[in-house]
């Protein structure tokens, strides 16, 4: 059994050489393609967990049964240069004040979680140099944000805000507190439709203001520590649309840059999320990253979110979806390489699939 990583790594700066030598050296045959049982012992070494034959077939099957040097030359960059050398990026989301102390602080929502217990996780991870990139964000809200409980009568029927459809009796909206669920039309520019759009909104204490204490990182009881060439994203600086995750506003009108700065710019392949809350913009961006064809690892005691059900309900689908859900104790273990999971696999093959369908000439 040869070693993967030893074999791509003996020929360092050639790609080309580097995609001869490993397709040489599962060619068994000298046919000049992997067959299905060749193809077979090039995943068992490049994934640390496919014990069983159903596993590699079912895999194979997904690549194609088969690839001919031409094809391997694709399935090389899309597939085994990111199983084997990932680009990593430790994404912390919304760790602020306002969370774990202030006007939205975890420990008084049903949950009943302590923010603040994620700090130091978070910082024995970034002190150990395990990723490439480090990107931080931050709810960055107008005071005059729609999702504040405090500003509902303000949006009532404002030209950009065409009005609150529900409640519509004065005397539920005079109810209205935080953690109510209303429902808004707006107008939204950069959707096709010019025509206002429904949307659901949970009314929150206002948090977060931009220039506030509250929307800066903690700095006691535990600082967090922000690493020298990091980034930092700002989100939910519309004041008509809330944006939970990090990557769009809740209703994907509008990009944060996120995705640009991660694929364009840094050509990350991983993505550690961690931050607050697990179950609102930890999630969503998760979700978000995973539709962006990351591969998405949710480091879960890193977390802390806001009702118990709907976290579990968060981890279940993001399971469904390809992500991990590890602990920050095996971090070392995936970005060193120790353990390379075939289902995080998964992603390379489907983007390779799809370049490969791209390339194929047209009839």
């Amino acid at each position: 059994m040869p070693d993967l990583v030893a074999l791509v790594d003996s020929v360092p700066d050639n790609r080309y050489e580097r995609t001869d030598k490993v397709f040489a050296t599962y060619d068994l045959d000298l046919d000049g393609r992997l067959d299905g049982k060749e193809l077979g012992g090039l995943l068992r070494d490049l994934f640390t967990d496919l014990p069983g034959d159903s596993q590699v077939s079912e895999l194979v099957e997904q690549i194609g049964g088969q690839l001919d040097r031409k094809q391997f030359d694709l399935f090389f960059s899309s597939v085994v240069l990111p199983v084997l050398k990932p680009k990593k990026c430790f994404l912390v989301v919304d760790v602020q004040n306002d969370f774990i102390s202030g006007s939205l602080a975890l420990r008084h929502c049903p949950a009943g979680e302590e923010g603040a217990e994620v700090v130091p996780v978070i910082n024995g991870l970034l002190g150990q140099n395990l990723f490439h990139e480090v990107v931080y964000t931050q709810d960055w809200h107008p005071a005059d944000h729609i999702s504040f409980a405090d500003n509902v009568s303000v949006y009532r029927n404002r030209p950009e805000c065409s009005k609150l459809e529900k409640p519509t009796a004065e005397d539920e909206i005079e109810k209205l507190a935080p953690f109510s669920m209303v429902e808004y039309s707006i107008k939204v520019p950069t959707l096709p439709s010019d025509k206002p759009v429904k949307y659901e909104q949970c009314l929150w204490p206002a948090h977060c203001v931009q220039g506030s204490q509250g929307a800066e990182f903690p700095t006691s009881p535990v600082p967090l520590k922000v690493v020298e060439g990091s980034h930092v994203i700002k989100k939910g600086q519309n004041k008509l649309l809330d944006s939970y995750s990090a990557f769009w506003d809740n209703l994907d009108a509008n990009d944060t840059g996120l995705n640009a700065l991660l694929g364009e710019k840094l050509g990350v392949t991983d993505v550690y999320v961690c931050g607050l809350a697990t179950d609102i913009c930890v999630f969503f961006t998760a979700r978000h990253a995973l539709q962006h064809n990351y591969r998405v690892l949710l480091v879960e005691d890193c977390c802390r979110g806001v009702d118990k059900a709907a976290i579990e309900s968060a981890k279940t689908e993001l399971l469904a979806k390809g992500a991990l859900i590890i602990q920050s104790s095996r971090v070392p273990d995936y970005t060193s390489g120790k353990v390379r999971p075939a289902k995080l696999g998964r992603v390379n093959i489907d983007k390779f699939r799809r370049e490969l369908k791209a390339a194929a000439p047209k009839a």
